[in-house]
């Protein structure tokens, strides 16, 4: 990517948004953003809002994410923090009162919202809804006599009377409600139903109730009112922006166009209208991006690059300043200290802070300029693909290049496992970047996995998009997640949102062109799953099942996903069992996932195997497939690959979600490989050999594994090699803080608090006495 950077520098020095001498910063996803030109604030965990009171003299950033929620006041022109307030719960976009300083704000699993007074930091009055309501959008009347507040976890519409603080009806509308607008004249609330596809009106004249339900594309998560009697709806899934008459419900659309309309992932997410509304603002979360839209007619301008992942937009009401708040902030950090209990805990949910900007808005000019810099910096290969070049044919570092459709390998497993970082596994390696000190389950403890790499081939530069299971799940699978998803999992891992709806097939969650084993039904390719998105059975005994339609009846009954009472080495015997029969058939998938998810650990929980053991076994699994598909006779057309769903559960002197990447092939070229590389560039990987498009843009502008293959096969079978530890070692009650690790919920991934876990597991393996380690770094491109 390196040859990238400088051309990405020089087109934003000419739009204004950067000079030269700012460094570009890689993300774990390959993309590369620049530093900002002008103001930047850091916030904390995911901000979801920059939204200027009515007198102009405060910006307030509601931050959602991991860490305890809070409201963030800063100053418009500087965008220094002027305070903190601490809230139980907060989410979405405020509302500003007509005048002033106060704001309306969301009040998330509290089921409130709280009017702040923006000036002085303190909340003066608190509206209570029923329990499991989850306000998120409002908006306020035209008269600024009522608010109406969606409930995105009861499918409601509420209103409430600001006079007397009380509710005086809701409604049903569509699934996740988010968005909320007023028409001009106060007859209709218009309401952006996130977890489907359409857009509830309510006619408020003639008793509140919904009137239509318009059909506007996937997921449309924000709505704002425009001159006209028209509203512009954000459509999160489908890359577009609809527009919606209010006369006569006719609905035109516009496309985002960051990417041709050829790969889907900008992830259109917040809006915001110009005085006069010539000019419509998008956040596009995916993008790192704000397209910019002409709004008579609705028609892309341009784009302006910004931060990791932003997630709103807004401008000053002078129009003199836009900020844009950036969930993700403006870089991927290193677990600077891993000290789970202390003022700076290496968990990756916890430090992966935000950032709000401050820009200049652009002229016609440079928003040309910076849409060619939004591409760019997803890197040469969507360059290459938007310029109608195939991708594959960019891989002269692989020679004759085997990995494409019409070469010799023909089947593919794909493996996906629980949350190790490169370092805790093979940092012990002595050509990869690794820290020794860091290392909890070397070699000793996963002989498989070093020999593997030792013989196929090393990546110590490869890392998770995701940072946690929920996510990750969709990332190793999809390529991508989208905004809900990105939006909903800290409420969950922060203890504040109880439904985890993120890997059983829920409308919310799934992106535009859906998961691997849906490319692969729409493109005739035989497949196989064992483990991914399924629902377990009551017991490990009872069959488990998929609720995703292309899964249903692909996925072996028999093979269970996560439940650590069941052994990775008795699912890869499952699979295995399937695996001769199709051998015996001729009938082998073309593409296989697996889930072998033990080295999740069950910590230092009294009974359970300790850390080592199931890591130590997991290994053992691991080896244990290799070694069958290596003796059997499609050994010399097949390609396995392994990767971590995520890298959250451990330390690394490199990144938070630099992983272990394994490749076991015929074809694997062997060494160290220090190009970056990521979930989305395995994908692309696969996709290329099966001869499936990409997903999303995230696979379309991956580095595919190109060069870790050679065009001469070497079929020599592999052998499993032997567990060195016991795998039957059981913490006993001495077990470091077993009373407190018997208390945790262990039968689902990643319920454990990280911080908790992080602990248990690191003083399991080297002692209660033993001192947390310090690093930190995070690579630049090679």
């Amino acid at each position: 990517m390196k040859r990238l950077l400088p051309f990405v520098v020089a087109v934003l020095a000419t739009t204004g948004a950067a000079n030269a001498e700012q460094p570009a910063t890689v993300l774990p996803t390959e993309w590369t953003i620049l530093a900002p030109a002008g103001p930047v604030a850091r916030t904390g965990t995911l901000p979801q809002s920059v939204t200027p009171t009515a007198d102009g003299k405060r910006l307030v950033v509601v931050e959602g994410g991991f860490l305890p929620p809070a409201i963030r006041i800063l100053d418009p022109a500087t965008l220094a923090t002027e305070r903190t307030v601490a809230v139980r719960g907060a989410f979405g976009e405020p509302s500003p009162d007509a005048s002033g300083s106060g704001v309306w704000i969301g009040g998330a699993q509290t089921d409130t919202i709280s009017h702040l007074d923006a000036a002085t930091g303190t909340i003066d009055r608190t509206i209570a809804f029923p329990r499991g309501f989850w306000p998120s959008g409002m908006a306020r009347s035209p008269d600024g006599k009522t608010i109406a507040v969606a409930g995105e976890s009861a499918d409601r519409l509420a209103f409430v009377d600001l006079a007397s603080g009380q509710t005086r009806s809701s409604v049903v509308v569509g699934r996740h409600p988010n968005g909320v607008a007023w028409s001009a004249d106060g007859r209709f609330v218009y309401v952006a139903n996130w977890g489907d596809s359409t857009v509830s009106a309510v006619d408020i004249a003639g008793g509140r109730r919904v009137v239509t339900t318009i059909t506007v594309g996937l997921h449309p998560e924000a709505i704002v009112a425009a001159p006209g009697n028209r509203f512009f709806v954000a459509l999160a899934d489908d890359d577009a922006v609809a527009e919606i008459d209010g006369a006569t419900g006719r609905v035109t659309r516009a496309g985002i166009d960051l990417f041709d309309g050829q790969f889907f992932g900008a992830s259109p997410n917040a809006l915001a209208l110009s005085e006069g509304g010539s000019r419509l603002y998008v956040s596009c979360a995916g993008a790192n991006a704000v397209a910019v839209f002409g709004t008579n007619p609705l028609h892309p301008l341009g784009a302006i690059p910004v931060g990791w992942y932003p997630t709103a937009v807004a401008l000053a009401p002078d129009g003199g300043a836009l900020y844009v708040a950036d969930g993700k902030g403006e870089r991927s950090p290193p677990n600077a200290q891993f000290d789970p209990f202390g003022r700076a805990p290496g968990y990756v949910a916890a430090i992966t802070v935000g950032s709000v900007r401050r820009l200049a808005p652009p002229t016609d000019a440079a928003l040309g300029l910076g849409f060619a810099a939004v591409r760019a910096g997803a890197g040469p290969q969507l360059l290459a693909a938007l310029g109608g070049e195939p991708a594959s044919v960019v891989g002269e570092e692989a020679g004759g290049l085997v990995v494409r459709a019409n070469g010799p390998i023909h089947h593919v497993i794909y493996i996906i496992k629980e949350n190790r970082t490169y370092d805790q596994v093979l940092g012990d390696m002595p050509d990869g970047d690794g820290d020794p000190s860091l290392v909890l389950f070397g070699e000793r403890v996963t002989p498989n996995q070093h020999a593997l790499a030792e013989r196929f081939g090393v990546f110590d530069n490869a890392f998770a998009d995701a940072q946690v299971s929920a996510n990750g799940h969709s990332w190793s699978t999809a390529a991508f997640a989208n905004d809900y998803l990105e939006k909903m999992w800290p409420q969950n891992y922060g203890g504040r949102r109880p439904l985890y709806d993120f890997e059983d097939g829920a409308d919310a969650a799934v992106p535009h062109a859906g998961y691997l084993w849906d490319l692969a039904a729409r493109a005739g390719i035989t497949y196989r799953n064992y483990g991914e998105f399924t629902t377990e059975g009551a017991t490990p005994q009872a069959p488990v099942s998929s609720h995703m339609p292309n899964l249903t009846d692909r996925t072996d009954p028999h093979f269970v996903g996560y439940d650590l009472r069941v052994r990775d080495e008795a699912r890869v015997a499952e699979w295995r069992r399937e695996f001769d029969a199709f051998e015996r058939s001729g009938t082998l998938p073309a593409l296989e996932i697996v889930r072998l998810p033990n080295d999740h650990t069950a910590a230092t929980r009294l009974g359970e195997r300790t850390p080592q053991a199931f890591v130590a076994e997991n290994d053992v699994a691991f080896g244990q497939l290799v070694a069958v598909v290596s003796h059997s006779p499609d050994w010399k057309d097949t390609a396995i690959f392994a990767i971590e769903d995520d890298a959250q559960n451990g330390p690394d002197h490199v990144g938070a979600q630099r992983t272990t990447l394994y490749l076991a092939s015929p074809y694997a070229k062997g060494g160290v490989h220090h190009a970056h590389y990521s979930t989305a560039g395995v994908l692309r990987t696969i996709e290329l050999i099966l001869g499936l498009p990409p997903m999303s843009v995230y696979d379309a502008s991956a580095r595919p594994l190109y060069a870790a293959f050679t065009d001469t096969a070497d079929v020599r079978a592999y052998d499993a090699l032997p567990p060195r530890v016991d795998l039957e070692a059981r913490n006993a009650r001495a077990a470091y803080r077993a009373a407190l690790a018997a208390r945790l919920d262990l039968d689902h991934a990643d319920a454990v608090d990280d911080a908790t876990m992080n602990d248990l597991i690191w003083h399991a393996v080297r002692g209660a006495q033993a001192p947390l380690p310090r690093f930190g770094r995070f690579p630049s491109a090679r």
